[in-house]
């Protein structure tokens, strides 16, 4: 009986005014009838317009994406692309950590706080000029995830829990990042240049594409020339 929506702001022609930062809404659909009975909005998170201080600022106002996979526990968890990092929420959760059940006589939309913030362009694609920010986001079951950045790169992640068991009952392990990198897929690039010029400051695309269309076209010509003589 529940829908949620990730939302970007709207034009402020079309709703006359500031439409707000978007973010993310939870509705209860039995009540979007026009028989009454409260509100259909549940509750809402309003994106804040920056996320981690590592965060890219250019990303785009509001929730770009979502995905929605199962929680440890059985929960539904949203995993959206706001404020240039991937945000979460337990969607049968709100603010103070209460369960939430709809009844017939709730106010108005409660605060939906994210359970954690992590930013996935930090550590592999910081440096960057313009600075890219997550622009997708897909799950295929609770441990893993799928994200796309604007590098451009697209990165599998593993969803990491407190709980889950690890090495003998004595060994302490460490803290976990909520999400383990496990595989990433990027252009190729070479090394930096040593020779003076452009290359010189920075990192340039390989070249091997272009060299085997050189090559398929030189071919291309040679076969041509050969049939007119």
């Amino acid at each position: 009986w529940r829908a949620v929506v990730a939302t970007c702001p709207a034009d402020p022609v079309l709703c006359c005014g500031n439409p707000g930062r978007g973010g993310l809404l939870l509705f209860d659909i039995r009540k979007l009838s026009d028989s009454g009975g409260g509100s259909a909005l549940l509750a809402e998170h309003r994106a804040r317009g920056f996320g981690l201080a590592t965060a890219s600022q250019e990303a785009p106002p509001g929730s770009i994406d979502m995905a929605l996979a199962p929680g440890r526990n059985g929960e539904t968890v949203a995993l959206c692309c706001t404020d240039g990092v991937i945000r979460t929420f337990n969607l049968d959760m709100v603010a103070g950590g209460q369960l939430y059940h709809a009844t017939e006589t709730d106010g108005g939309a409660q605060d939906l706080e994210p359970d954690w913030n992590f930013d996935i362009v930090a550590h592999h694609d910081g440096g960057r000029y313009p600075p890219p920010y997550p622009c997708a986001i897909a799950c295929t079951d609770r441990c893993f995830v799928v994200t796309a950045s604007t590098s451009p790169s697209l990165s599998v992640w593993r969803r990491s829990a407190v709980d889950e068991p690890y090495g003998h009952s004595d060994y302490v392990r460490p803290p976990q990042p909520k999400l383990v990198l496990r595989s990433r897929c990027a252009p190729l690039k070479l090394a930096p240049s040593t020779s003076t010029g452009a290359q010189a400051f920075g990192f340039s695309y390989g070249t091997t594409l272009a060299t085997i269309h050189d090559s398929l076209e030189r071919d291309r010509c040679r076969s041509a020339h050969h049939v007119v003589a």
